[in-house]
Protein backbone atom coordinates (compact mmCIF):
# COMPACT_ATOMS: atom_id res chain seq x y z
CA UNK A 1 0.00 0.00 0.00
CA UNK A 2 1.46 3.56 -1.22
CA UNK A 3 1.67 6.38 1.52
CA UNK A 4 0.93 9.61 0.46
CA UNK A 5 3.36 12.13 -0.47
CA UNK A 6 4.26 14.49 2.47
CA UNK A 7 3.17 17.46 2.89
CA UNK A 8 4.86 21.15 2.56
CA UNK A 9 4.55 21.21 6.74
CA UNK A 10 6.74 18.33 6.89
CA UNK A 11 9.44 19.26 4.68
CA UNK A 12 9.20 22.72 6.02
CA UNK A 13 9.72 21.12 9.88
CA UNK A 14 12.92 19.14 8.70
CA UNK A 15 14.45 22.11 7.35
CA UNK A 16 13.73 24.07 10.20
CA UNK A 17 15.23 20.70 12.44
CA UNK A 18 18.66 20.87 9.95
CA UNK A 19 18.90 24.39 10.26
CA UNK A 20 18.73 24.19 14.34
CA UNK A 21 21.49 21.27 13.54
CA UNK A 22 23.60 23.31 11.81
CA UNK A 23 23.43 26.51 14.29
CA UNK A 24 24.25 24.38 16.99
CA UNK A 25 27.22 22.83 15.71
CA UNK A 26 28.53 26.07 14.14
CA UNK A 27 28.03 28.06 17.89
CA UNK A 28 29.63 25.54 19.72
CA UNK A 29 32.14 24.81 17.40
CA UNK A 30 33.02 28.70 17.11
CA UNK A 31 32.66 29.67 20.65
CA UNK A 32 34.93 27.14 22.61
CA UNK A 33 37.95 29.38 22.47
CA UNK A 34 36.63 32.55 23.50
CA UNK A 35 34.25 30.09 25.85
CA UNK A 36 37.09 28.73 27.44
CA UNK A 37 38.98 31.67 27.87
CA UNK A 38 36.50 33.57 29.74
CA UNK A 39 35.73 30.78 31.96
CA UNK A 40 39.13 29.55 32.62
CA UNK A 41 40.68 33.22 33.76
CA UNK A 42 37.53 34.00 35.50
CA UNK A 43 37.45 30.90 37.46
CA UNK A 44 41.42 31.05 37.82
CA UNK A 45 40.96 34.56 39.35
CA UNK A 46 38.48 33.38 41.88
CA UNK A 47 39.20 29.71 42.82
CA UNK A 48 42.81 29.67 41.88
CA UNK A 49 44.46 26.59 41.14
CA UNK A 50 40.53 24.58 41.53
CA UNK A 51 39.46 26.58 39.06
CA UNK A 52 41.64 25.00 36.47
CA UNK A 53 40.03 21.52 37.21
CA UNK A 54 36.40 23.09 37.06
CA UNK A 55 37.21 24.43 33.87
CA UNK A 56 38.20 21.29 32.38
CA UNK A 57 35.32 19.64 33.68
CA UNK A 58 33.29 22.22 32.11
CA UNK A 59 34.77 21.77 28.90
CA UNK A 60 35.17 18.02 28.57
CA UNK A 61 30.66 18.44 29.10
CA UNK A 62 31.13 20.86 26.30
CA UNK A 63 32.75 18.66 23.85
CA UNK A 64 30.02 15.89 24.33
CA UNK A 65 27.62 18.51 23.65
CA UNK A 66 29.41 19.31 20.62
CA UNK A 67 30.07 15.83 19.48
CA UNK A 68 26.04 15.30 20.33
CA UNK A 69 25.64 17.82 17.80
CA UNK A 70 27.92 17.17 14.77
CA UNK A 71 25.99 13.37 15.17
CA UNK A 72 22.94 14.89 14.97
CA UNK A 73 23.53 17.07 12.25
CA UNK A 74 25.62 14.07 10.16
CA UNK A 75 22.51 11.62 10.55
CA UNK A 76 19.49 14.03 9.30
CA UNK A 77 17.38 11.65 7.55
CA UNK A 78 16.48 13.27 4.27
CA UNK A 79 12.83 14.18 4.54
CA UNK A 80 11.98 12.42 0.93
CA UNK A 81 13.56 9.92 0.89
CA UNK A 82 14.53 9.23 4.71
CA UNK A 83 18.20 8.29 4.08
CA UNK A 84 20.99 10.29 5.54
CA UNK A 85 21.09 13.51 3.98
CA UNK A 86 24.50 14.39 3.87
CA UNK A 87 25.44 10.74 2.59
CA UNK A 88 28.70 10.86 3.77
CA UNK A 89 30.19 10.64 7.35
CA UNK A 90 32.46 12.91 9.29
CA UNK A 91 32.10 16.31 7.27
CA UNK A 92 32.48 20.02 8.24
CA UNK A 93 31.17 21.13 4.51
CA UNK A 94 27.26 21.14 4.83
CA UNK A 95 25.59 19.25 1.74
CA UNK A 96 23.12 21.36 -0.36
CA UNK A 97 21.58 17.77 -2.06
CA UNK A 98 20.35 15.06 -0.46
CA UNK A 99 23.60 12.37 -1.46
CA UNK A 100 20.70 9.58 -1.82
CA UNK A 101 17.56 11.08 -4.18
CA UNK A 102 18.92 14.44 -5.05
CA UNK A 103 16.79 16.97 -3.10
CA UNK A 104 17.97 20.41 -2.73
CA UNK A 105 18.49 21.65 0.76
CA UNK A 106 15.67 23.86 1.86
CA UNK A 107 13.12 22.41 -1.55
CA UNK A 108 9.55 21.24 -0.81
CA UNK A 109 8.91 19.67 -4.06
CA UNK A 110 4.79 19.95 -3.27
CA UNK A 111 5.80 24.04 -4.43
CA UNK A 112 7.47 23.47 -7.52
CA UNK A 113 11.01 22.85 -8.75
CA UNK A 114 12.36 25.99 -7.83
CA UNK A 115 9.95 27.44 -4.72
CA UNK A 116 11.11 26.93 -1.45
CA UNK A 117 8.59 27.28 1.88
CA UNK A 118 8.88 30.19 4.25
CA UNK A 119 11.38 29.02 7.09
Amino acid sequence: MNEPPPDSDHYARAWRRLRFYEIAFWTLFLAFLPAWLLVHFTLRAFMGARGDDITFDIFIVWGLVWIASLVRRETFACPRCGETFHGRPHTIIPASRCANCGLRQNEDPNLGDWETPEL
